[in-house]
């Protein structure tokens, strides 16, 4: 058994009630140019290598402030000199980005860019989040390129409250010090 040039990689994380996770093969730098030679600028990247980036939620969620339904979709990068782009495709049948079509785009929103310290190799990571909120950022080479999304949590959360019966206190008491900790109501 020999390592993959791009091994296969995947985050996970809880946010509030929110599962959000991305499963991506995770390409290296290996002294190469990446953006504008490797990844060409004005093209849309499929933000990995092998296969598609299988971004997946197991609520709606709103990303940069656009509403994303819960499912999976593939992640899409478009860099450009003028500002990158973040795109989800319905599609996820596709592999690579000769196959991509705007039409099945589910999202498509601008994305902010960052510089880092070298990252060898590309990683997806989830940060700077907390029961409401948080930051998707895909991190390859100097570059970090990340989105916003909500969650929704607090809604769901009180709605679920009100909908409460049982005969169970104790269900009552973890949405009492869920309240008290949310500091609402």
């Amino acid at each position: 058994e020999l390592p993959r040039p791009s091994p296969k990689g995947s985050v996970t994380q809880t946010v509030g009630t929110t599962e959000i996770g991305v499963a991506f093969s995770s390409p290296a730098v290996k002294g190469r140019k990446i953006w504008g030679e490797v990844v060409p600028l004005d093209k849309v990247w499929r933000a990995g290598a092998n296969d598609c980036t299988k971004l997946t939620v197991s609520t709606p969620v709103s990303i940069e402030g656009k509403p994303v339904a819960a499912g999976s979709y593939c992640v899409f990068l478009l860099p450009q000199k003028s500002g990158w782009t973040f795109i989800l495709s319905k599609n996820l049948e596709q592999a690579g980005s000769d196959e991509y079509k705007q039409s099945e785009d589910a999202l498509r929103v601008p994305a902010t860019v960052s510089t880092i310290p070298l990252r060898e190799r590309m990683a997806f990571t989830i940060i700077d989040f907390d029961d409401e909120k948080g930051t998707l950022a895909m991190e390859w080479e100097t570059q970090r390129v990340a989105v916003k999304f909500t969650t929704g949590t607090k809604d769901r959360v009180l709605a679920q409250i009100r909908a409460l019966k049982s005969d169970d206190w104790a269900q009552y008491s973890a949405s009492a010090r869920y309240l008290l900790s949310a500091n609402t109501e």
